[in-house]
């Protein structure tokens, strides 16, 4: 999958707590739990799994956590392999994970890999469940997570091949990084009616998204919310939207279509950054700040151009009414191949043709044109011609 240069920048700093790359997540492995070959299970299986929680698996391969406060990786659960917490195995079959009222956090990495987990019960208690926490239980199929749940860690369902339904908490204030990245299988996703907004990464690398439709109570997108979504073909967004925020889209690779609503009035840079099949970007005709003109995306005046849809590739000429051409507009548009900015473009924006691989021509009439960064004019590309700009940058 193609990296995408602009949201990694963007991301860098929420990577620097984990040991796993965000276009990285851990490969899938299949697990092989002790006695499942046989059926036969372990009498009991009991133990601490923090300072004031403890855990009993019974015969019939449940799992029950009881007590107060945190829980951390039951270790008598799991094979040793190595130091590195990721890589131990399951030691026993759990078929089902009951979490009791009292308990309140979720530890990292506490019940990942155990692959035979079709089924997990989570207390209204629950606040947070941190990074890794589910990550590989292949079998599970559906989870609620309740109101008071705060965070949703990095990956802390990731890999979790067999999820189909997710409904997540009835709240506005959970923040969350990529918790369903690979759950190919995850298509029926419930947002409370108490959320006003689709939380940054929420999404993100959820490849199970064909099509979504956002409640109408959401107002805004947040940063990376569908941030490599890579089989979502279709998007609905409500009247209620008002803001977009940049990447919100960026790499959703089948997506070929979108239209604005008619109150949106805030779209960030590269918001649809990376998304090669995107032919066309539509406006409701009622929305006042912005407008779509054969398929590109200018601000309603037609003064701002501020996405050019990657699938429409060609040749093109930026309409003489435009004067500046917004950060990422035509970034990633490979099938671009030349361009042409009018008398009148005063300025080009951040990473504004960056990665365009096939864009040869690009002609600028205006002398006094400001080129924002290195990025704005793909200059290292060999191929590319230039034409109207010197050698100190400016027209």
């Amino acid at each position: 999958m193609k990296f995408k240069k602009l949201s990694a920048l963007l991301l860098a700093g929420l990577m620097t707590a984990s040991a796993v790359s965000f276009t990285e997540i851990i490969p899938r492995t299949k697990f092989t739990a002790y006695g499942s070959a046989t059926g036969e299970y372990p009498n009991v299986s009991s133990g601490k799994c923090g300072e004031n929680a403890s855990f009993v698996l019974d015969s019939e391969g449940t799992l029950t956590i009881s007590g107060t406060g945190d829980v951390k990786q039951p270790k008598e659960l799991y094979e040793p392999e190595e130091d590195v917490i990721f890589l131990q195995t399951p030691k026993y079959s759990v078929k089902k994970i009951v979490i009791e009222e009292g308990i309140t956090e979720i530890g990292m990495c506490a019940f990942n890999k155990l692959s035979e987990v079709t089924s997990i019960t989570l207390p209204e208690s629950l606040q947070i469940i941190n990074a890794f926490s589910f990550e590989g239980c292949t079998s599970l199929k559906s989870v609620k997570i309740p109101d008071a749940v705060t965070s949703l860690g990095w990956c802390s369902f990731a890999n979790c091949t067999s999820l189909e339904e997710v409904i997540l908490p009835n709240n506005d204030e959970y923040d969350c990084i990529t918790p369903f990245g690979n759950c190919d299988n995850l298509n029926n996703i419930v947002l409370g009616e108490k959320s006003t907004h689709i939380s940054q990464f929420l999404f993100s690398q959820c490849t199970g998204l064909k099509e979504f439709t956002i409640p109408d109570n959401v107002t805004f997108i947040d940063f990376g919310a569908f941030n490599e979504c890579t089989n979502l073909t279709k998007i609905t967004l409500p009247d209620s939207v008002e803001s977009i925020y940049p990447v919100a889209f960026g790499g959703c690779s089948s997506l070929n279509t979108v239209t604005i609503p008619k109150n949106v009035s805030e779209i960030g840079a590269g918001a649809f950054l990376d998304c090669p099949a995107l032919t066309e970007i539509l406006v409701e005709s009622e929305n006042t700040a912005y407008t779509s003109k054969d398929g590109v995306l200018f601000t309603k005046d037609m003064a701002t151009l501020v996405q050019y849809p990657e699938g429409k590739g060609n040749g093109y000429i930026i309409p003489e009414s435009v004067t500046y051409i917004y950060d990422s507009a035509f970034a990633y548009c490979d099938a671009l191949t030349s361009v042409v900015l009018g008398e009148n473009v005063d300025k080009i924006g951040s990473s504004a043709f960056e990665e365009c691989a096939n864009l040869k021509s690009v002609k600028i009439m205006n002398p006094y044109c400001e080129i924002y960064d290195d990025y704005s004019i793909p200059e290292k590309n060999s191929n590319l011609r230039l034409q109207g700009l010197d050698g100190t940058g400016i027209c």
